[in-house]
């Protein structure tokens, strides 16, 4: 045979992840294997409902809101930040300090703001900042400022980065 020609190569396996997987299940590690794998699939089926409604409500309250149906907006965005979804938290918190469908209120709109600054929301971080330096709805605290804004500002906000330098440069 010429050693020009070439053999034609072997078609890649695909067996080799199949082959950890074979290795663990045969050996003594397999009831923990399974049992993993169990605990696993329940924990995913138990688990992934309970997301589905915080979803559906915060995309209703979106609806009603672009509708100026604020009164049902509010009521979606509650139950979705009652369950932890931090952008209907973040828009608890802009109705109340705007006094969007509500009444104004600065208090409620830092606790919403607070609750989805936590869950790293930049713009709740920065609101957080802002409202900390003026004294707006939270009492006026310029060390709790600059911990807002430097956490925007690490996220890239770069509204936050100038109000920082801001603060250092006036030395307040």
């Amino acid at each position: 045979q010429c050693h020009l020609t070439r053999e034609a190569a072997p078609p890649p396996s695909t067996a080799g992840p199949f082959r950890v997987l074979e290795s663990i299940v045969s050996s003594r590690r397999a009831p923990l294997f399974y049992y993993m794998t169990k605990r696993i699939a329940f924990l995913a089926a138990v688990l992934a409902p309970l997301a589905l409604p915080a979803r559906a409500d915060y995309s209703d309250g979106v609806s009603a809101f672009a509708r100026g149906d604020y009164a049902t907006a509010l009521v979606a965005f509650k139950q979705a930040a009652r369950a932890g979804h931090v952008r209907a938290q973040f828009t608890l918190g802009f109705m109340y300090r705007g006094g969007r469908g509500v009444a104004r209120d600065s208090a409620q709109a830092a606790r919403w703001y607070a609750m989805a600054a936590q869950q790293g929301h930049v713009v709740a971080q920065f609101a957080l900042g802002v409202m900390s330096q003026r004294g707006d709805g939270v009492a006026r605290d310029p060390a709790r400022a600059v911990h807002w804004y430097r956490r925007a500002a690490a996220r890239g906000h770069d509204g936050a980065a100038f109000a920082l330098a801001r603060l250092y440069h006036d030395g307040d």
